[in-house]
């Protein structure tokens, strides 16, 4: 029997076998890599985007008994939440901590100042930092604002400690309004008991004053856009809206008392419907940014309104939003950097609202008899105050504005005449409120995909032709693997590449190459017709296809047709250009 001898493995198989298993080893490392990056960027985004849609918490932080001889006006935090405010109708300012610091526990006092006369009438500026108003009964004003920076935390006056004239005529400012449209620039609105409106621009240095006419007969309520240049006037179920045309703002301009110009009626809207009743006043306020105005009927509901241009006309119309109904009545207060607001219930039921949607954020159920509230600067805290104390609490509501209805449904933002569909993130504004749309982010991503697919697919399917049948195997020995290798690659790597190496030198050259196919298929057909009309004497010394070379004429006539169009047309590729 024949027997059959297995040849051992020479050392170059070795050297392959090793190879291979080597080769196998890296490539399966490398994509079970890959594949790890991948869940790795999964659940990073994951993590990053699912706090956008966590609920809306809040929880008691600290309560503790405050020392209180009078009703407050006004409250306030800090940004780090460790110190608060409080302002009585007495005009006595009061700083106090509100954690404990070494023996002085939650609850005491800081900083005590008597800061005016007893106020008649009490306003609160929207927007930047606190800044308050008191109306005296002899027609002077006060304004005044927190100072934490200060050891120990006090009070600034931007017009001085002395109270300003506002009515010559010494009456009671029975409303105010006031606003900080520029540094050191106020405007203050007040009504007297006399029914004379009356509106000041008012520097360290001077002031104008502006007695405007046909106020109405009864004014509830007045409120200043933080601009400074529209008031707004409640009368009854209708507010009449009163527009500055022209405002001076030089500190020179305000040197004395002067009759002033430029305010005009703009129009009176009724803020009730026809078959709608009232059972009692309503009560108005501006959201932060000036710009949405907020109405509370006497039964707790509250609408948005805002200005809007309706068809060709300029001019500016204010208009009905969406409503808002909390779990029952309450005292409204709103962030003074966020379009948020809440509703607090004398039984301690809180309703937090995003001015983008009318359901509310949050429903919870606080300590009862709440008298004031107010928003820490950041809307991260909420301090109130009821007969037993303060309690101090802490919201999580990170991001009001993200909502899923918001994200594919069209919303009604401020400044805009319709609902739509808005990708906005950022804006140079402070109060900006910012819209997260993701129709346009999806309709942009496939109207760019498209487009790119239009150039891409020709492109491809003609180089593909071309590597198979015409190009040379030594040329296609370099091309075919530099391609598969580029499929390869991430495509954010290739667009990373493409957007740093190759985007400036097409730029450079674009005039060339938009002129390239053009020149190119022109130069082909004038040679092949030049060839056909040679004679057959003329042809037969000449190489088969070197009668005329239609690549080179095509790319000799790009080269000197790119600078003469790129300077024609704007500077284009007015350098060199290569075909």
């Amino acid at each position: 029997m024949r027997q059959t001898s297995i040849a051992s493995p020479s050392g170059r198989d070795k050297r392959r076998a090793f190879i291979d298993r080597w080769v196998r080893m890296t490539v399966t490392s490398g994509g079970l890599l890959v594949l790890l990056t991948l869940m790795l960027i999964f659940v990073y985004l994951l993590y990053a985007v699912l706090p956008l849609f966590k609920p809306v918490s809040i929880r008691l932080d600290n309560q503790f008994v405050v020392k209180r001889n009078a009703p407050a006006l006004a409250l306030g935090m800090d940004i780090q939440g460790k110190i608060a405010y409080r302002i009585d109708n007495q005009g006595k300012g009061v700083f106090i901590r509100l954690g404990g610091q070494g023996s002085a526990p939650a609850g005491s006092v800081i900083n005590e100042q008597a800061l005016s006369a007893p106020p008649v009438s009490w306003s609160r500026a929207i927007g930047g930092q606190p800044l308050y108003g008191a109306g005296l009964s002899n027609g002077r004003f006060t304004l005044l604002q927190p100072d934490f920076s200060a050891t120990p935390p006090g009070w600034q006056f931007p017009l001085g400690d002395q109270p300003r004239a506002l009515d010559i005529q010494g009456k009671r400012l029975l409303h105010l309004a006031l606003a900080e449209p520029q540094p050191q620039q106020f405007s203050v609105a007040a009504i007297t008991d006399d029914s004379r409106l009356l509106v000041g621009q008012f520097t360290p240095q001077g002031q104008q004053i502006t007695t405007l006419g046909a106020v109405p007969a009864t004014v509830d309520q007045l409120l200043l856009a933080p601009d400074g240049r529209l008031l707004y006037v409640l009368s009854g179920n209708q507010v009449h809206i009163y527009q500055l045309v022209n405002r001076p703002l030089e500190s020179e301009k305000l040197a004395s008392d002067a009759p002033g110009s430029g305010w005009q009626l703009r129009e009176v809207v009724s803020l009730v419907g026809e078959k709608e009743a009232l059972s009692g006043p309503l009560t108005l306020s501006l959201l932060a940014g000036g710009k949405s105005l907020l109405v509370q009927s006497p039964d707790g509901v509250v609408t948005q309104w805002f200005d809007v241009r309706k068809g060709p006309s300029p001019s500016f119309h204010l208009t009905r939003i969406r409503s808002f109904t909390p779990a029952s009545q309450g005292i409204l207060t709103a962030e003074n950097t966020r379009r948020v607001f809440a509703l607090l219930s004398p039984h301690g039921e809180l309703s937090l609202f995003s001015s983008i949607q009318s359901p509310p954020l949050l429903q919870s159920t606080l300590v009862e008899g709440i008298s004031h509230a107010d928003f820490s600067p950041w809307g991260d805290s909420l301090l109130v105050e009821n007969a037993s104390g303060w309690s101090v609490y802490r919201l999580d509501n990170r991001y009001p504005d993200i909502t899923w209805r918001g994200l594919w449904q069209p919303l009604w933002y401020e400044n805009y005449p319709e609902p739509a569909y808005v990708w906005q993130s950022s804006s140079a504004e402070e109060s900006y409120q910012a819209k997260f749309s993701l129709i346009p982010i999806i309709f942009g991503t496939l109207k760019a995909a498209v487009y790119a697919m239009l150039f891409a697919v020709p492109l491809a399917l003609a180089g593909a032709i071309y590597t198979a049948y015409f190009m040379s195997a030594g040329l296609r020995r370099v091309v075919k693997p530099t391609i598969e290798m580029m499929g390869a690659f991430p495509t954010v790597v290739i667009g990373l590449i493409a957007g740093i190496w190759l985007a400036p030198v097409i730029e450079r050259y674009l005039a060339g190459i938009l002129l390239l196919p053009l020149l190119l298929a022109l130069a082909i057909l004038l040679c092949g017709w030049g060839s056909a009309r040679l004679s057959a004497k003329t042809q037969w010394p000449l190489p088969a296809g070197l009668g005329c070379d239609g690549t080179a004429a095509g790319d000799l006539t790009d080269r000197m047709a790119g600078p003469v169009v790129g300077a024609i047309i704007g500077g284009v590729g007015v350098g060199p250009t290569v075909a």
